[in-house]
């Protein structure tokens, strides 16, 4: 018999993990004196008590994954984290339909970018904030994770990964666990050294923190409607693209050459690949923009390096309307889209 006990535990406990979240965001708008605190206050206790109370209505002694327990469980997971996370949206004061409420959530946590919200120049923190996070979570990965908060449910993660790999070796284990507990921290770490490089470059801390967080998870959500662009700096956008880069690396290579071993990523095929492919498509861009337009040169080189690299990474941050450039780059954004980053 099919036993949905360890489904609905793991999901319970998932779901409260987001409510420390809420309150974060709740903190943001009562600092701005923003009503929308008290939904991400009744969000969060809501929240919390769902998920405490379907933890604790399916608690086992023995918690064990089969195959397709680990399937429903992946996808039950994802469901409910956002469904969960369309409840500010809803409640908020932009109030949209729980259809788009839904829709910005699921957006954020997969870290797709596209949004059905407008206006974000006047938007409450809250909500902006909330947003950063989902994709922040996202971009770290579901099953990552779980592998982290599993040891602290009594739950083997060891049943996670059969789905992704042959190789389900106790000895492969401890090896799993430490090393996604390394590329955590070095997520982490990405998160806040670009955060800091922001506000050095002259963004306030709550646009720094926000951006630091979409661009490191490769997401895109902005702040303000114009994007990156609303700024007009070079140096931001310098750091934002650093951070692009980093965050569509594979992680684990990245790891090496945090380590003293950056052979290991400037061997990798898919990497050489991965910057090749900006290279040809800059070189490219750039030179069908100087020829066909009254661009300065120097201009239409960072532009396009910029937007490549949002485009190729799916970050999707915009500098400039490239939809004005002509055919030729339209259709090879088109292209490279496809193509993405390295993670995953």
């Amino acid at each position: 018999m099919f036993d949905i006990r360890p489904v609905a535990f793991v999901v319970g406990a998932f779901i409260c993990t987001l409510a420390p979240l809420l309150l974060i965001c709740a903190v943001v708008d009562l600092a701005a004196d923003n009503p929308d605190w008290m939904v991400f206050v009744g969000s969060a206790m809501v929240t919390f008590a769902f998920g405490s109370l379907l933890t604790l209505a399916t608690r086992a002694e023995n918690l064990e994954f089969d195959i397709r327990q680990g399937f429903l469980l992946t996808i039950a997971v994802w469901v409910a984290i956002c469904l969960v996370g369309a409840i500010p949206f809803y409640f908020a004061a932009a109030k949209p339909s729980i259809a788009d409420a839904v829709f910005e959530s699921t957006s954020g946590i997969t870290s797709t970018g596209a949004t059905v919200l407008s206006d974000l120049d006047h938007m409450p923190p809250g909500i902006l904030m909330w947003r950063a996070l989902l994709q922040w979570i996202g971009g770290l990965g579901i099953v990552a994770t779980a592998l982290l908060v599993f040891p602290f449910l009594q739950v083997s993660g060891m049943q996670l990964f059969k789905l992704e790999s042959s190789d389900v070796g106790e000895k492969f284990s401890p090896r799993i666990a430490d090393t996604t507990r390394q590329i955590t921290l070095l997520y982490v770490a990405l998160t806040v050294l670009t955060t800091v490089a922001l506000i050095a470059a002259g963004l306030r801390p709550f646009d720094a923190v926000c951006h630091a967080m979409t661009g490191v998870a490769t997401g895109g959500f902005a702040t303000h409607d114009s994007s990156i662009g609303y700024f007009g700096n070079r140096t931001v956008e310098a750091i934002l693209l650093v951070a692009m880069i980093a965050g569509s690396l594979t992680l684990t290579l990245v790891l090496r050459a945090v380590a003293g071993r950056p052979g290991a990523l400037l061997r990798d095929p898919q990497t050489r690949l991965f910057f090749v492919s900006i290279g040809v498509a800059v070189v490219t861009i750039t030179t069908w923009r100087i020829t066909t337009s009254e661009v300065e040169p120097l201009q239409a080189l960072w532009g396009t390096l910029f937007s490549v690299v949002a485009i190729m990474t799916t970050t999707g941050f915009v500098l400039e309307d490239h939809a004005t450039w002509g055919a030729l780059p339209v259709a090879a954004f088109f292209v490279i889209i496809f193509m993405g980053g390295c993670t995953g």
